[in-house]
C-alpha cells in the first residue's frame, strides 16, 4: 500500500513511488525529499499509522553528543559535493546549484548528528539541498534534507504501512523527533 502523499510535489509523490516500487541498490542517493516545505517558524509534522496506536506526537530536540567516528569522511563528502554541484544544472535537469549557505548548514547538521546513529548516505538534492538518508530497504528509509535557512525537512518510511514527514526548526541540537525515527528504522532491521 503506497502512502497518502497528496500535499507532496509531483517530484516527492515520484520519490515516496519509487521507494514503494523500486529496488534501489542501483539508484541509491539518485532521489530525494527536498520539495517539503514549511510556513512561518513553527515546527511540524505529519504521521501516519495504519496500525491500532496511530496518533501524533509532540516533537522536543535533545542535545548532541561527541563527534561520530564518521564525521571528517562526511565533511570530505560534503566538500565534494559543493565542488561538484556548485553550477546551475549540474544534474542535467535544470538543477539549482548547491550553495555555500546550504553546504555550512549541512555540515553544522552534521555536527548534531547523534554518534549513536550510523552514518547516513550524504547526497545533493536538485534544490539548493543536502539530503542525509538512512536506507535499510524500499520501505524502510529515512531521509533529512538542509538548505540555507532554518528549517530541516524530513520524510520516512518505517515499515509496511508506516510513514512519517515534516519540518523542524534548525537550531543548537538534533531534533528528537527525528532522533527517535532514525533509530526506529534501525531497531526494527536488525535489533539496533
Amino acid at each position: 500500500m503506497e502512502p497518502a502523499i497528496d500535499f507532496l510535489t509531483t517530484d516527492s509523490q515520484t520519490y515516496i513511488s519509487n521507494l514503494y516500487s523500486t529496488d534501489r541498490t542501483d539508484i541509491e542517493g539518485a532521489y530525494s525529499l527536498s520539495y517539503l516545505s514549511g510556513t512561518g517558524e513553527e515546527s511540524y509534522f505529519g504521521e501516519k499509522d495504519t496500525g491500532p496506536n496511530g496518533n501524533n506526537k509532540e516533537s522536543t530536540s535533545i542535545l548532541h553528543m561527541d563527534k561520530a567516528d564518521w564525521y571528517d569522511e562526511a565533511v570530505s563528502e560534503l566538500t565534494e559535493i559543493l565542488k561538484e554541484c556548485g553550477s546551475e544544472n549540474w544534474d542535467g535537469h535544470g538543477s539549482l546549484p548547491i550553495s555555500y549557505g546550504t553546504y555550512s548548514k549541512a555540515r553544522e547538521l552534521l555536527k548534531l548528528i547523534p554518534q549513536s546513529l550510523p552514518k547516513p548516505s550524504i547526497v545533493p538534492e536538485p534544490e539548493n539541498e543536502i539530503g542525509f538518508e538512512w536506507w535499510i530497504d524500499p520501505k524502510t528509509s529515512f531521509v533529512i534534507s538542509v538548505k540555507d535557512d532554518d528549517k530541516i525537512t524530513f520524510a520516512g518510511l518505517l515499515g509496511k504501512n508506516r510513514e512519517i514527514w515534516g519540518v523542524e526548526v534548525f537550531e543548537d541540537s538534533f531534533p528528537q523527533l527525528i532522533y527517535e525515527n532514525v533509530k526506529r528504522l534501525f531497531s526494527q532491521s536488525n535489533g539496533y
